[in-house]
């Protein structure tokens, strides 16, 4: 069973934050606030314009052979045959932590922007034959 998530697109907070910053930036303008107390907003507001621009393209591909991880231009292959085991771990604070236990070469941890659901890549990993722990 092969798994593919792919996870593209501009997010809603990213748009909302430079909406944001526009608007403070522009009535601090109005109101003729010093260039000190415009700077932050604006610098933040640069920043989510260049996220909104950039358009992030992430996920992930697990076939018979490899896990391939992307994100933008990086991209990582593992081979299926070096993979032991998944250990996922769960916190309180959202998305768990999947790590790859691997042979003869340090764990590896997925990062959460390459997969969608820990429970499908479980059950993708265990179709493979690959244990989660």
């Amino acid at each position: 069973m092969d798994y593919q998530f792919e996870q593209k697109g501009r997010r809603p907070i990213v748009i909302i934050a430079t909406f944001l910053s526009l608007a403070m930036v522009g009535g601090g303008a109005y109101y003729e606030a010093p260039w000190y107390f415009l700077a932050a907003p604006g610098i933040a507001g640069l920043m989510a314009l260049l996220m909104l621009i950039q358009n992030s393209h992430s996920g992930l591909k697990l076939d018979g052979q490899s896990l391939t991880l992307f994100k933008d231009n990086w991209q990582e292959v593992i081979p299926i045959a070096t993979i032991k085991g998944l250990r996922v771990t769960h916190s309180s604070e959202g998305q768990p932590s999947v790590w790859l236990d691997r042979t003869n070469a340090p764990p590896y941890w997925i990062p959460g922007y390459c997969f969608g659901s820990a429970e499908q890549l479980k059950q993708a990993f265990a179709a493979h034959g690959i244990k989660a722990h």
